[in-house]
This record gives structure tokens, sequence and C-alpha cells, in this order.
């Protein structure tokens, strides 16, 4: 439904019903959308009244223009039957002229919310020692994205140290059905609501989102959750089958999955692990709950085989007939176990609760045999069953093959940029990484989305344990400092890397078409900047190493963000990183838990704890007598841009008109008003402003205001040329200093964005800076190496940075921003690549699988042989572990 809240907040329009606009024309919504802001009605076109409808085109008009609804209509005119013009076709859900939600409603407003579910395993402990809990959160996507990064936002659902995220899914239906509907108190309303959850999105690492998927995981032939690309090693190293992995392939579907585990279970009523197995490896479906169940069929099935085929004294007595040989005593075997595989497959349906719609047989349920996800929103009832060879017919809403999103943390920050972080790093010697340590320090991170300076030292001592905000770093910084520090084919990785980076931290997407939508053609003749950036990031890792999409399915899954972002929006908003950061908060509860019984007393404490964040946020209870009432207090002031706040007096330091502009030649200035003192400054910093209806480029000299009134601000800025050619080496804008002064009041400032010297070009050397090294707090006369700046006429736009990186491609010519193909013919070459793969990928199979053979034989003579003393026989004991190791590893890199 939709209503005009603030005129006509007690008229609620609803879809397939009819409407009246303010032009008198009659309409039925079909669908709400925003447009531009704007809530806007997707609707049929009505003429006159008939029992039936047509089926034409629909039309959009803009919300507000609605006037009367299906109520005020029946009051005049009576019963509401409309007619379309042309072919005449009925709907069956013209039969009421009511959508039935009205006498659910009963008057009150009706909201969906659409919700985000995160599950993963989490450490209840604070030490090393790991203690495995299972958790699920929530949050409400209907609030505004930038308080969804808030922890505040987070809602815990449930936690278990014993059951999986499947079965946890499992548990929830009765918050998301169809028909489940939650009354509490609107306070912006101020009246009764009544809201539905709706699950949208499932956010998470991508081995939780293959379970999710009921996937076999991305180690699996068929590696993808979302499509069946894949195959044998054979044959990802044909031209055909490595050009799949550059691109989606044909999508999953949950009926498909559904189909492929009910293959599974009937297959494991034969006692077959193998065929299981098989069917696993050519799908690519392995559901975690039906995996429990197929174990118990495999045992069951074997042992009932035992007693009807092999025992002589409990078997068939037909086997017992030596005259019955040949073809005749198979067909009896396979009759016997048909049966047996029968009787299992009934026993297992017949396990499942008691049927709510006796109108379908009973069959295997979602949530109880296998993952409930694959049927998530159910029409009747909260378990849903449906006839056999169509699970999901009786089922809508949650696909989590579409729905579980590439999700940026686990797979560019942990994924592809530590990759890349480690091909660069693991070469380097003490020299290197101390040098790479001082020009990362030195950087600028003026107009960054980072609080504090770069630990490099750190980065660089601990290059194989970082996380997921010193990826981030690297990503928008390390291409400054690496150009003789590794080799081109990982500059360009880099390269790659960091504008894929900044394009998908983008917070709104302007040019949709532009950003995303591809133009019909040639595959190759990519249009959209996103296939673009996605295809070079690709295409450099080829160029690297042709293996590595075969082995990192990571890059692979990278090719699904077209569609993520058209479905959902800018692939920042479903980030993991909240709630990986809400971890804190339940391994507190955790650690002061009970242990006894700790996932009902961690319940408990985040229950208690709900509670009082809305007491102290400003949230309504009802009371006793079923009246609403407000406590707490929430803060509701905001800070206005292109205003000025005065320093403390202490701090303000008084200056005359000609100390400020002591350095500057007033000639050059725009424009010049009196100034009296200065209030505060962000000195140094690099922005877009506005001047003569022209946006311009410089970097902030100070602030100032007079010492009467703050809105008499002026902000005194060094102007920047951009020059028509973008840098040769890193392809970024080049600022050059005009000798311009500018004068502007602070509303004319646009955004603030990152720049760094060009020191390549610059000459800039390393010497010792006036600080020292402090250690514990104390001052030590350990001189800290910086980079000083020979001149400063000549800066590089940082396009890699993520704060307004939207903002600053929108305002720079776009032939210095559009992304390029770096390869002029992609097919061919993935076609060469192939080619290699070929060559290399048999022999490195054959050599891995020669020295398994060698340490198995290794092994075998060193268990054989006789220990004479404890000692060497522990030595011995303690190399054949490694060996083994060593062979397990070498078994899964040749089954892979």
């Amino acid at each position: 439904m939709w209503a005009d809240w603030k005129n006509t907040p007690y008229r609620h329009y609803y879809i397939k019903e009819l409407a009246q606009l303010d032009d008198a024309r009659f309409i039925i919504p079909m669908k709400w959308i925003t447009v531009k802001g704007i809530v806007h009605a997707e609707a049929y076109m009505v003429e006159k009244c008939s029992t039936q409808i047509a089926d034409p085109e629909p039309i959009r008009v803009c919300a507000d223009h609605l006037k009367l609804n299906v109520l005020d209509l029946q009051a005049v005119v009576g019963a509401c039957i409309v007619f379309f013009p042309g072919q005449v076709v009925s709907f069956p859900w013209l039969a009421s002229p009511k959508n039935p939600l009205r006498a659910i409603a009963n008057g009150r407003p009706m909201f969906r919310l659409r919700v985000m579910g995160w599950s993963d395993d989490v450490s209840g402990n604070v030490s090393k020692q790991y203690n495995a809990h299972t958790n699920v959160y929530i949050q409400n996507l209907g609030i505004p994205h930038q308080k969804l990064s808030q922890e505040y936002n987070v809602r815990f659902v449930s936690t278990s140290p014993h059951a999986s995220s499947s079965e946890q899914f499992a548990g929830t239906p009765s918050d998301f059905a169809e028909n489940a509907w939650h009354d509490v108190y609107d306070s912006e309303l101020e009246q009764d609501i009544l809201f539905q959850l709706i699950d949208h999105i499932l956010p998470a690492d991508n081995p939780q989102q293959s379970e999710d998927c009921s996937h076999i995981g991305v180690k699996g032939n068929l590696l993808c959750r979302r499509d069946t690309v894949g195959g044998s090693s054979a044959v990802k190293e044909s031209d055909e089958g490595y050009e799949a992995l550059f691109q989606p392939g044909h999508p999953r579907t949950p009926d498909e999955t559904s189909q492929g585990i009910r293959e599974q279970l009937r297959a494991a009523c034969l006692g077959n692990k193998d065929t299981v197995q098989n069917l696993q490896t050519q799908t690519g479906v392995k559901d975690k709950l039906a995996q429990c169940w197929i174990d118990i069929l495999l045992g069951n099935a074997r042992e009932q085989q035992e007693i009807q085929l092999n025992n002589p004294e409990t078997r068939d007595s037909r086997l017992n007939d030596r005259r019955l040989k040949g073809d005749a005593r198979k067909a009896v075997k396979l009759e016997i176990t048909t049966a047996i595989q029968d009787s299992l497959w009934n026993w297992l349906i017949g396990l499942s609760p008691p049927l709510k719609d006796q109108s379908y047989p009973r069959d295997l349920v979602p949530g109880f045999h296998y993952n409930a996800l694959l049927a998530r929103r159910g029409t009747d009832s909260v378990v849903n069953l449906v006839p056999a060879g169509n699970l999901n017919r009786h089922f809508k809403g949650l696909d989590p093959h579409r729905d579980t999103s590439v999700e940026i943390l686990h797979t560019i920050l942990l994924g592809n940029n530590k990759y890349v972080w480690h091909e660069t790093s693991s070469t380097w010697d003490n020299k290197k990484d101390n040098l790479f340590a001082v020009r990362l320090q030195s950087s600028s991170i003026d107009g960054l989305n980072m609080q504090a300076p770069p630990r490099a030292q750190y980065l660089v001592k601990y290059k194989n344990s970082l996380i997921g905000k010193h990826f981030k770093c690297l990503q928008q910084l390390a291409v400054f400092h690496l150009s003789d520090l590794c080799p081109d084919h990982l500059f360009n990785l880099w390269k790659a890397s960091g504008e894929l980076g900044a394009y998908l931290w983008f917070p709104e997407i302007a040019n949709m078409e532009q950003y995303l939508i591809l133009s019909t053609g040639n595959l190759y003749i990519q249009q959209s900047d996103l296939e673009i950036l996605i295809g070079n990031l690709l295409d450099a890792w080829a160029l690297f190493d042709p293996n590595r999409i075969i082995t990192k399915a990571k890059l692979h899954v990278l090719t699904h963000l077209v569609e993520d972002v058209r479905r959902f929006g800018p692939a920042i908003l479903y980030s993991t990183e909240v709630f990986e950061c809400w971890n804190a908060v339940f391994r507190t509860c955790s650690v002061l838990s009970n242990h006894l019984a700790p996932s009902k007393d961690i319940v408990t404490t985040l229950g208690h704890m709900e509670r009082f964040k809305h007491q102290v946020s400003g949230g309504w209870w009802k009371d006793n007598k079923g009246e609403n009432r407000r406590l707490g207090w929430a803060d509701t002031s905001a800070v206005s841009p292109g205003t000025v706040k005065m320093v403390p007096i202490c701090d303000q330091i008084p200056l005359t008109r000609n100390q400020i502009l002591a350095s500057v030649d007033p000639g050059d200035l725009i424009t010049a008003e009196d100034i009296g003192q200065q209030a505060g400054t962000w000195d140094g910093s690099w922005v877009f402003f506005n001047n003569a209806e022209e946006a311009h480029v410089g970097q902030i000299l100070s602030i100032t205001c007079s010492s009467e009134a703050t809105n008499d601000a002026m902000v005194l800025i060094s102007h920047f040329n951009i020059a028509d050619q973008p840098d040769g080496r890193l392809d970024m804008p080049i600022l050059l200093r005009s000798g311009k002064v500018y004068l502007v009041r602070p509303k004319a400032i646009q955004f603030i964005f990152n720049a760094q010297h060009d020191c390549q070009n610059g000459g800039c050397k390393i010497t010792n800076s006036d600080e020292v090294v402090e250690q514990e707090r104390l001052k030590t006369t350990i001189p800290l190496k910086t980079i000083r700046h020979l001149e400063k006429n000549r800066f590089i736009v940082n396009m890699h940075a993520l704060h307004n990186a939207h903002l600053l491609r929108a305002v720079l010519p776009r032939a210095l921003t559009a992304p390029k193909p770096s390869l002029t013919n992609r097919l061919e070459s993935h076609r060469v690549f192939a080619s290699k793969l070929r060559v290399s990928g048999p022999a490195r199979r054959a050599g891995a699988k020669e020295k398994a053979r060698v340490t198995r034989e290794q092994n075998k003579l060193k268990r054989a042989a006789p220990s004479t003393a404890a000692a060497p026989s522990t030595a011995v004991s303690a190399g054949n572990v490694e060996n083994i190791m060593q062979e397990d590893n070498l078994d899964m890199a040749v089954d892979s």
C-alpha cells in the first residue's frame, strides 16, 4: 500500500485496486516504484465498467496525483468493476474489488520491510583458542544506507555452537512467512501499524554463501555458486572452458538445486556412496542438511542389503537357489535393492512434520530434509509441501543463488587484494620492505576515508597477517610507491585492482547506463565501465598467471557483480564489515556467559541489551493500559554543509588582511573582502569549488572569518589546472599549479578529494625528519625517515581513493577517467592463455602425482622399518606425520 502521509495519511491505496487520479482518469496500480526520490505507480489504465479487463501496456504515474481510493469510489458508485480497452482477458485477482490485505489491516497502515541476513562462524573466545559458534544477524534495509554501517543497527537473531546456519535459517520462517504480520506502534505516524519482514539479500563470505546455496564450495570442479561454469581440469583448460571463466555462465536455480538434492537422497537409499559423490561432483550441489540424511541412508541401505542380499541366514530365499544365475539372479537382486530403496525413501519422507495442507502428498520438506533457503517464502503455511518433481512450485521470494551477492570485503579486499599483495611482497628483502614502508607512511591521507596515517612498518612486518582495513589502505595508496619495487605485470595488477575498487565503493550511481548497462553487440566491445574494469582485472591476472582464474574462484565470482549491482545497487551497500565488527559485541557476551548453556545465556543478555538500546535512544513502548509512551532522548542535531565553526578563543590567531595575503600575489585574487581573524583551517586539503558557475580545483590555504560573525567566512584556495593528458605511468589526471589564488565563500566548496605528490617526476628523496621514533610512549633518539618533496607544482589525482570517488568522476572530464580495455582482442588472448595451460597443466599434475607416489612409497618403507630405540622411533613417527600431511596436500592438489 501507499499513502500521502503528509496530506491524507488515512487514505490508503493498495495494488490491484481501482483508484482515481486528480484528472478524473481511473487506474489500477500494480507496483509502487521510486523514481528520483518520488514514488510512482505502475498501473493499468481503466476506461469503463465491465466484468472483465484487457491487458494493455502499463503506464507510470506520480503517486501524488492519486485522488480517490477504492473505498471512496465504492461510497460514490457502489461496486467497482472495471474494463480495459483492447483484447479482453480475465484477471483472477479482480474477483474481489478490494485487496485482501485490507481486511487484515483493518484501517492500519501496512509496510513490508526488506532485511539483510548474515551468517558465519564466530569464535566465542577472545583468546586464540577457537570456540566455534554459528551466528545469524539481520539489518533493516529500509533505513538510510549510511546508518547501516553503524553497529547500533545490527539485530541479533540466533547463535549456536551446534546448529549450522542452514538449521538456524530453517527455524526462522515464522518471522518471514507471507502471512506473518507484526503489530507495532509507529512513533512518526503516531498510530499502530502492521509490518512484514522479507529476506532480501544474503551477504557473507564465499564459503558461507556456498552453504546458503547448497553448493559444494569454491574448491569443487564447478566452483561457482551462481552458475555452472567449470568442470574437470581438461575442460577448464580448453578454449571454451577457459573462456567461460571470464564471464557469467548458465545460472543455477533453486528448482534445479532442489532436484539435484532429491537425486542424491534417492541414490543414498541404494547404499552407493560413490554414486552420491559423483552426483555432487557433476552438479556442484551439496546440501548440509541433506548430507546428514545421506549419511544415515547410506548406513541403513548397506545394513539392509547385508541382511537381504548377503547373509545366507536372512537373505531373500530366492537367492539361496543355486540354479538362479546370470541375468535372472541380477534381476532378483535389483528387485530387492529397489524395494530397499523405496522402503528407505518412504521412511525418510515419513519423518516430515504433519501436513497443514492435505491437498499435497507427503514429500521432502525444506528446512527439515534440505536447505530451507531454497524454498524460503510459502503461501499458506510456515512449511509447505509440494508434489514430487517440482519442489519449489509453491514457493516464491528469496533465490539463494541470485541473492548471495558478491561481497566486496571477502572477495575484493581479502580475495583479490590479498593475492596481489602476497605476490608483490613475498619476494621483498628487508631493504625493500623498509623502502616501501617509508614511502607509504609519507603518503597524504587528506581526502581519504582513513582516520589515521597507515602503520606502514606494521604492514610490512606482518605482511602475511593483514586484515580488511589494511588491504583497503594498500588498494588506495600502494600504486604510488611500487613502480620500481615490482615487475610491470604486477604493477598493472595494482592499477586494475585500484580502479575497480574505487568503482565498487560508490555509495550512489548517478549514471546507471554509463556505469552498468551494456550496449548490444560484440561481447568484447564492452561499453559499461564496470564490465571493462572487471575484464581488465581478470586479464591482468591471466597475463601474470593464466592458471590463477582456475584455482581462485573469487576471481570468477567478480563477473557476477554486474548483475548484483543492477539487482541490489552499489556493492558497498551490502558489505559485511559492520557484521564482522558486531562480532565483538557477541564475543563479549560469550566471554561473560555462564558457559553451561552459552546460547541461551547469550540470547538473554542480548535481549536485555536491545531493550536498553530502545529505551535510551528514544523508543516508544506500550504501557499496561495499551497506550504508547516515549522513553529516552534522541539527538537530532545535524551539521549544515558550507558553514564555519569558530575554534576556541584560546586557539584563534588574529590576523590582518595583509598578513593573510602576504604569501600570495593580490593581483591574482578573483575576490577580495575585508578579513578579520582566522577561524580554523583545513590547510592543504584538495577540493573542487565553484566560481563563476564553473568547477575549479585547488588546495585550501586557509579558512578565515570576521570577528563579528561566522557567516562572513572566506576560503583562500591555491588554484591548479588539470592537464589534458593523464599520467602515462599511473593513468591518473595531473594537477599543475597555475599561480592563481581564489577567495570564495564556504558554500562554494563542492567536495574534498585526495591527491598525491608526483615524487617520481619530482625526484623526491628519503631523509631524516625532525620527529623521532616512539617506543612505549617514550621518545627515542632514532629519527623517523620521510620523503622530502623537492617541488610542489605537480600532483596526481588519486583515482583509487574511495572517498568521493563517484563525485570525482562526475566533475572530471570523461576523457581522463573513462575505463579503457587493456586487451584489444580478449577472445584471442584467452585462447593463447588456454593453449599454454594445456601444456603446463598436465605436466604439473603429472609431477604432483609422481611426487605423491614417491612420498607414499617412502612412508611405507618407514612404517615397515623396525625401530631399535625409543628416540629414533619418535623421530621417525614425527617425520611420518609430516610426510602424511604433505601426501594429503598433494592428493588434494591432484584432485583439484
